[in-house]
Formats: C-alpha cells, structure tokens, sequence
C-alpha cells in the first residue's frame, strides 16, 4: 500500500502557523535591524567611525523642547495682551493638542517609511517630485527665517546689554558666526547637551523676569479676558501663539537619530506637557503684572537693570536654539 497522506486540512494549518510567526517576527522587528538598513538614511552603521544613530528618547524629547521652547515664549506675552486671556489661553491649549496630533502622525510615517529625514522627503513621497521641491524649499525658507528672528533678537539683547555700544550690523555678523560654529557638531547627540544649556537658559530667564515683573509691579493692572482687535492685530498675534509650536520640521531629522523610532510619542508627550505648561504660565503671568503694554520680547519689560540681566541669561537660548 501506497503511504498515507495527510489531510489537506493539515498543510493549511501549517502555512497559517508559519505566516502567524513571521508577521510576529515583523512586527517585533527592530525598526533599524538589517532588512530597513537599505532604507534607512544612514545605511548600517557598525564599521562607521560616525554613527548617528544614538539618541534615547528623553534625548530626543530635550531637544525637541529646546527647538521648541526658544523665541517663541518671549512673544505669548504680547499675544495675551491683544488677544485677552481668555481666547489666547483657549488657543494655546487647542494649539498644544493639534501639535501633539500632528507630531504624533509624523513620527508614524517616519516609522512607516524609515527612509523619509526631512520634509522634502515627505513630499516626494505624497506628491512625487513637484512635493518633495514645495516641501523642501519651504522648509528651506522656514529655517532661513528662523535663524534670521534668532539673529534679530541676538541684535536687541546686544544693544540692550552694551547700550548701543556698536553698530546692529556688527552684532548680527557676531551672532552669524556663533550660529555657524554651534552647528558644526555632526550628530544630535551632541547638540543634546547645547539643548539642555539652552532650555535651562530660557527657563531662568523667564522665571527672573516674571519675578521682576511681578515685585515691581505698582498697584492694580487692567487685565482684559476678551478683548476687541482689528483683524491684522488679531492675525498677528494668532500667528506669533502657531510659532511657539514651530519644531515639527526638525521632527524627521531628529527620530531618524534615536536607537528606537517607536519611542518617539514618549519624546512627543515630554515635549508638549513641558511646553503647554510653560507657555500658559509665562503668557498669563507676565500679562497679568505687565498689563496691556508688556513687550515684544517680553524680557524688555523688566525694568532698567533686570531687563540686562534678563537678556544676559537668555544668551545661550538665543545662540544655541539654531543649533538644531
């Protein structure tokens, strides 16, 4: 007699077993192991004498709040005042969370398509070539006008700090070559520790100068929980509270640094606990002491000598932040 087959049933079950074990090994890959290496922006790494690939994810999420929390807190102030607490405090939430979303469905598609570092890459992606050159060029042009708001406040905190004591261009060409010299480190696990120097600067400043503020405030300030504006004013201020959560296209570059790209949402809830709390404190206190007339930057609103000794703690914040 001839030998006994197995049952047809039999083969199909062992072809669901083996495709239930290999969609587990997939899933458990590890989102920089040998089978994405070809798409990965850095290629294999093991014989480099540069790797890039480094970053923890409480790195990553430091320099995230650092992109994030540099000039753009200096502006919330003045936003408060022409918006009234009430619809700026109701903005800055909503902003915080459609932040947290977006950041969120960014870090997803770079762990969907390990090869995408910037936004560029994105947009080749979605939209083939004309994207990837909308995405690229703009931002290109973001960054170009970032650094430029960075060496514009560089200009006033060295005028303030000197009393004018050179020519604004001499400043700008000194903050220029600061900024070119901070951005040589090659990987952002370096730059890491310029974004703790940075986000510490900021944060002291800050809290000097709502301490300033606040002792030297002399008697009851007008505070406006709504307030009427024209529509240029209102756009403005709008677009000053959207800047302070402008860090979204570093996000690529900085999640294709991390040993792990599925720990980003731990580094992206770091990031907006940290910013959202920072951001109402500082608009809404400094508002409430300096009343309508509070500054932009709002360091300039302490007095006489806390302003100089606010902008001098803010230097590293506003050397560094360009960094990354």
């Amino acid at each position: 007699m001839g030998a006994k087959q197995k049952p047809e049933w039999d083969s199909v079950d062992a072809e669901a077993a083996a495709s239930d074990a290999s969609l587990r090994d997939h899933t458990n890959e590890d989102p920089h192991g040998d089978g994405d290496l070809k798409n990965d922006p850095f290629g294999n790494e093991e014989n480099k004498e540069v790797k890039y690939r480094t970053m923890k994810w409480w790195h990553c999420g430091m320099l995230m709040i650092a992109a994030n929390i540099s000039l753009g807190i200096l502006s919330l102030p003045s936003a408060v005042a022409t918006l009234g607490m009430g619809p700026a405090a109701i903005l800055i939430i909503f902003l915080s969370g459609l932040s947290w979303y977006t950041g969120y469905v960014i870090g997803q598609f770079k762990i969907r398509h390990p090869h995408v570092h910037s936004m560029g890459d994105a947009g080749e992606l979605l939209m083939g070539r004309i994207g990837r050159e909308i995405l690229g060029i703009g931002q290109l042009l973001l960054l170009i006008f970032l650094m430029s708001s960075h060496l514009l406040t560089f200009n006033i905190l060295m005028n303030t700090l000197t009393n004018h004591g050179t020519c604004t261009t001499v400043f700008g060409v000194i903050g220029l070559i600061i900024c070119f010299l901070g951005a040589l480190p090659r990987t952002m696990e370096k730059v890491y520790w310029m974004s703790v120097a940075s986000f510490s600067s900021i944060f002291i400043a800050t809290l000097v100068t709502m301490i300033s503020i606040g002792v030297d405030a002399d008697g009851p300030i007008q505070n406006d929980s709504v307030r009427e504006v024209s529509f240029y004013k209102g756009f403005l201020a709008v677009t000053n509270i959207i800047f302070a959560y402008i860090a979204h296209a570093t996000f690529f570059g900085f999640v294709s640094e991390t040993e792990d790209p599925r720990t980003f949402p731990k580094s992206l809830a770091m990031l907006q606990i940290v910013d959202t709390v920072m951001y109402l404190v500082t608009a809404l206190v400094l508002y409430h002491y300096a009343g309508p007339d509070v500054k932009s930057p709002a360091l300039s609103s302490a007095g006489p000598l806390m302003k100089k000794v606010c902008y001098g703690l803010a230097i590293p914040t506003v050397s560094f932040s360009d960094f990354y």
